[in-house]
């Protein structure tokens, strides 16, 4: 009855339908009681897949936010798919990375591949998504963010896939082996019913196809150098009791000071899981430069000189020019006087008359 129990429990979880719109308003709600909301974001990444990508699953959408060549894979967990990831925008992008986002096996619109598996195909689906990012971005940087179930998906990876390719891990509550972690979930204060759900529980799991074994050794945690895992002691759904057993061998690892929930210490301890990351990944926020409005003064700008062109000169038009008042000058007509004709009196000559001639005889 307890290994039914256990079973029947984690089906329902699994079997449970998250649309993109309940994954976009859980976000909301989370981040408005903790005084924060997403209107001042670039959500238009949302709109329709950047790109369509073949797997070996079939055809998977790839949801891209920013422009930038530095990127980060999203790798969500249960009950949730690629609407979750507004969450890592706020601290992302103003960091100068894109973030890529998908619906994980068994999630959205991955559902056509099936149901859940809780890390197994998933670590695959992670692998075909990572070389197409690689591909057809060619990035500068490459970081994998994997929370809960996208934790353990990150964990299987690195077991079959090792971690060549990828710069850096992010693991927020993930788990190293599933079927460990959901007998302390199921009973953490009795610990003598863990050994009696060990009796049929395993059978359930392997009927339902869900992962049994640990995907990796305890050894193999302390040759990853470039993982960082994030847990919170009160994490009710991946027990610290469960993290604890593997991360202490690895090198990179944060507990959370301040009380929070399941991956959700981007929100009620954001200041710690910012400041957590800056360090990890070496980065910090680029602020946008601020534009202030410019002073209007009346300043006479230098005339500009108009180029000269050679045109044959013209004869300027006389204008009348006006007085100070603006009035037309009066043109006073000339006074004309008749010129005096003087008479010249002339005496007339006395002509003498000659005697003629007379001839001699």
């Amino acid at each position: 009855m307890i290994s039914f129990y256990i079973w029947k429990r984690v089906s329902e979880k699994l079997n449970t339908k998250v649309t993109y719109q309940d994954s976009i308003d859980f976000e909301n709600r989370i981040a408005k009681e903790n005084g924060y909301n997403f209107d001042h974001l670039d959500l238009s990444g949302l709109d329709k897949p950047y790109k369509t990508i073949k797997t070996r699953f079939g055809d998977l959408n790839l949801f891209k936010h920013g422009n930038s060549k530095k990127v980060v894979v999203y790798c969500h967990g249960v009950l949730s798919n690629n609407r979750n990831a507004i969450k890592l925008l706020d601290y992302f992008i103003p960091r100068g990375y894109s973030v890529i986002a998908y619906d994980n096996f068994g999630w959205g619109e991955s559902e056509k591949f099936g149901k859940c598996t809780l890390g197994v195909k998933e670590a695959d689906l992670l692998k075909d998504v990572i070389d197409a990012v690689k591909t057809n971005l060619n990035p500068e940087e490459l970081v994998v963010y994997g929370e809960s179930m996208g934790g353990g998906t990150v964990y299987n990876y690195l077991h079959k896939y090792s971690n060549q390719g990828v710069d850096k891990f992010i693991v927020d509550a993930g788990y190293n082996s599933f079927f460990e972690n959901i007998v302390n979930d199921s009973f953490p204060m009795f610990w003598y019913f863990m050994y009696l759900s060990y009796l049929f529980l395993p059978l359930f799991c392997l009927a339902s196809k869900w992962p049994i074994k640990r995907f990796n050794r305890l050894e193999d945690f302390e040759k990853w150098d470039n993982v960082l895992h994030i847990h919170s002691k009160q994490d009710e759904l991946v027990s610290y009791r469960h993290a604890k057993t593997f991360i202490e061998h690895l090198k990179n690892t944060h507990i959370y000071e301040q009380p929070t929930v399941h991956c959700l210490g981007i929100y009620y301890a954001r200041d710690e899981h910012y400041k957590v990351l800056d360090s990890w990944l070496n980065v910090q926020r680029i602020e946008p430069k601020e534009v202030k409005p410019m002073e209007t003064k009346t300043m006479k700008s230098p005339a500009k000189k108009a180029p000269v062109k050679k045109t044959p000169a013209k004869k300027a038009p006389v204008k009348k020019t006006q007085s100070k008042e603006n009035k037309p000058m009066e043109v006073k007509p000339m006074e004309v006087k008749p010129m005096e004709v003087q008479t010249i009196k002339t005496e007339p000559k006395e002509v003498k008359q000659e005697t003629p001639i007379e001839p001699k005889e």
